[in-house]
C-alpha cells in the first residue's frame, strides 16, 4: 500500500535585520511624510516587527531598481538556503532522495532562478527535476505544497522540495508618496520558507487542495514595471472580495473530502492586514485561538507574502500542545491568495499511524 503523501518537514528564515514599530514609523516618516490619518491605518495593523534585508538607512539611499534586486538575490539565497537545509533535516530526507524542487517568487529577477543555485549549495542530484514559477504573490506557500505533492505522487511518493521566497522590501518605492505605496511599505516583510512533501508516516497528511480565480479581477494585485522598478498593484476592493470568497472557497475543499460544511475548523490565512484577518475570521466564525494564530504572524512578521502562511503552519508542527492545532482527525485549511485575484488552499489533517 502507497503511504499518504505528507509534510514531512518545514524550515524557515528570515534577514538579521530587524525594524521594529518605532523604528519602522520612523523610517516611514523620513521616507514618506505620510498624513497622520495614514499612520492610524498603519498603527491599527498591529505589526510590532518586520525583518528587512538591509538596515533603515539603505532604503534612503536612492539605490537603483538593479542594485536593490541584487541584494534580494544575495539575501535570498542565504535564506532559502538555510530554510531548506532545516527543512530536509526535520524531514529526515537526505539531499540524496529529492525527486524534484519548486521555487517560488514574486520580488526577486534572477536567471537561472536560485533554485540553480540550491543544487550546489544543498547537494541534490543534478538530475533532480526544477520547477520554478514566478508571479503567484502571496499565494506562493499553499501552492507550493500542491504542486510539490502532486509532483510527489508522480515520483511514487519520492521527497519534493517547495522552497518560497519573497524580498518585498526590495521592491519599495521611495518616491511614491500614494496610499497604497506607503501601506505596502509598513507591511511588508522578507523572509523564506521550505517544506519538504513525500510519502511516510509522520507529518500532517496532504488531504487535496482547491485553485479559483475570481471572474473579472486580472487587474487586482500584481506589478506594475515602472522606471524605479516593480510597483505594487493593489485595490481597496481586495479586502471585501477577500472576506466574501474565502468562506465558501474553505466550505467548499473541506465539503469536498467529506467534513462537514457547516464547520470551518482551524483555517492559516494569509496575514494581508489586520483588517482583512479581522473580516475572514468573523465570517467563518474562527475559534479565537485561530483568529490569535492568523494575527500573532502579522504583528511578528509583518506581511511575508508568499512564504507567510508557512510560518504559521511551522507555528503549529514546532508546537503539539498549541491551542489552534486542530484535534480529533480534524482536517485544516492553508490558505494563500494573490494576484489575479487568486485563491489556493491546501487541505491537510493530523494523523497518527
Amino acid at each position: 500500500m502507497t503511504a499518504p503523501i505528507r509534510i514531512l518537514g518545514v524550515g524557515t528564515a528570515m534577514p538579521d535585520n530587524i525594524l521594529d514599530a518605532s523604528e519602522s514609523k520612523a523610517l516611514l516618516e523620513l521616507m514618506f511624510k505620510p498624513p497622520k490619518r495614514v499612520l492610524e491605518v498603519i498603527e491599527r495593523q498591529q505589526v510590532q516587527q518586520r525583518r528587512v534585508i538591509r538596515e533603515a538607512s539603505w532604503y534612503l539611499s536612492g539605490a537603483s531598481f538593479a542594485e536593490r534586486n541584487a541584494v534580494a538575490v544575495s539575501t535570498a539565497t542565504a535564506m532559502t538556503e538555510t530554510a531548506s537545509k532545516s527543512a530536509l533535516v526535520e524531514a529526515r530526507v537526505a539531499p540524496s532522495d529529492v525527486a524534484a524542487i519548486v521555487f517560488m517568487t514574486s520580488t526577486i529577477v534572477s536567471m537561472p532562478g536560485i533554485e540553480n543555485t540550491l543544487i550546489d549549495a544543498l547537494d541534490l542530484p543534478s538530475s533532480v527535476l526544477r520547477v520554478p514559477i514566478w508571479g503567484r504573490g502571496c499565494t506562493g506557500g499553499a501552492l507550493g505544497v500542491n504542486v510539490a505533492k502532486r509532483l510527489s505522487e508522480s515520483f511514487a511518493g519520492q521527497p519534493v522540495l517547495a522552497v518560497v521566497v519573497d524580498c518585498c522590501t526590495a521592491n519599495v518605492q521611495a518616491c511614491d508618496r500614494s496610499l497604497t505605496n506607503i501601506l505596502i511599505s509598513a507591511l511588508y516583510a522578507d523572509g523564506a520558507a521550505a517544506v519538504v512533501v513525500g510519502g511516510g508516516d509522520r507529518g500532517p497528511e496532504v488531504l487535496g487542495s482547491r485553485s479559483t480565480v475570481v471572474p473579472g479581477t486580472a487587474e487586482l494585485g500584481g506589478w506594475d514595471l515602472v522606471s524605479t522598478g516593480l510597483k505594487h498593484r493593489h485595490h481597496s476592493s481586495i479586502t471585501s472580495i477577500a472576506t466574501q470568497i474565502i468562506p465558501e472557497e474553505v466550505r467548499a475543499v473541506r465539503q469536498s473530502h467529506g467534513f462537514r460544511s457547516d464547520a470551518f475548523g482551524t483555517v492559516i490565512l494569509q496575514p494581508a492586514n489586520a483588517d482583512a484577518l479581522a473580516g475572514q475570521s468573523e465570517a467563518m466564525g474562527l475559534r479565537s485561538e485561530v483568529s490569535l494564530l492568523n494575527l500573532d504572524n502579522l504583528r511578528e512578521r509583518g506581511n511575508l507574502s508568499g512564504p507567510a502562511v508557512l510560518f504559521a503552519l511551522n507555528d503549529l508542527l514546532c508546537d503539539a500542545d498549541h491551542a489552534a492545532r486542530p484535534s480529533g482527525g480534524d482536517a485544516f485549511t492553508l490558505v494563500g491568495t494573490g494576484p489575479g485575484y487568486s485563491v489556493e488552499q491546501v487541505l491537510l489533517r493530523f494523523t497518527t499511524v
